[in-house]
Order: structure tokens, then sequence, then C-alpha cells
């Protein structure tokens, strides 16, 4: 699986964020559903200011371990914004996979990936902050294969 590696500065998600446990991911993609039916996606997207990251974001917040997972369906934005929820990102290098597949089994198995496997022998860590779910703007969730970005916020070794 190739990756590529983006240095991006410090930017903001902000969005609307749920936590679930390992019983309750099933319950991300209808809510991803809810919010591009009752207008929020489409509102989040006129805040989307950050270039390199057009689209929109599953955020997986790393917290202490728990069974909690922090999930924010956001847009990268420049400055906070006080209507939604917002998650200050430093700046990083990431290392970016492409998912592709039925979505969630793709995503899940590209993670199963990166952590299980990838890690092992590449020239960088993890960081333990937040990883994401990226969804560029031009993606059609109705074809067969569609293609979402993962990005992993890393260091080298």
């Amino acid at each position: 699986m190739t990756y590529k590696v983006v240095s991006l500065g410090a930017f903001y998600l902000s969005g609307l964020k749920r936590e679930f446990t390992t019983e309750t991911m099933g319950e991300i993609k209808p809510l991803w559903d809810v919010l591009e039916q009752n207008g929020t996606l489409a509102d989040l997207q006129t805040l989307n200011d950050v270039d390199t990251l057009k689209g929109h974001i599953g955020a997986c917040i790393k917290t202490e371990p728990s069974e909690h997972l922090s999930y924010l369906i956001s847009v990268a934005t420049i400055e906070p914004h006080e209507k939604y929820e917002t998650a200050y990102i430093p700046a990083s290098e990431w290392v970016v996979f492409d998912a592709i597949g039925p979505i969630p089994t793709a995503i899940q198995e590209t993670f199963e990936y990166i952590y299980g496997t990838w890690f092992k022998d590449a020239p960088f860590r993890p960081l333990q902050t937040t990883d994401l779910e990226f969804y560029p703007l031009d993606m059609y969730f109705e074809t067969e294969n569609p293609k979402v970005e993962i990005w992993i916020p890393v260091e080298r070794k």
C-alpha cells in the first residue's frame, strides 16, 4: 500500500463531536447521513478555508486509553468557529494512505493495516493526537470503490 508524506501547519477542526464505543461505532455512518440531510454538512463546508483539506473530515480524537472514541465530523478551518465544536490540530508531518472500497469497511481495513503492519517497519511513529478520514469535495460515495484518504500525524524515528 502506497502513501505520501505531507507537512501541514496548525489548523482547527470545526464540527459536531460525538462519543462512541466499539459497540456503537456502527452509528457513525447514520450520523453522517443525518448531518447531510439536515444541511449541517453544507453549512460546515462554507467554513472550510484550509486549501490542503477541502472537503469533510471524520476525526478520531485520541484521549487517554479508553473504550470510548471521540469522533468529530468536521471541516478544516484557520480559526475556531463558535457555532461548532473545535479541536486544535498542531503542525506536523502526516502520512496519507488511500482507503479504496466500500465504506466503512475500507477505512477500517486501512487503519488496521497502518497500525498493525505498516508502522512496524516504517521510518515514522504515530503521534497520539488525531487521525483523520478525509472525504474530498469531489468524492462520489455511490461508486463501487470510493476513495477516502486516511491522514495519520507522525514523527520520524
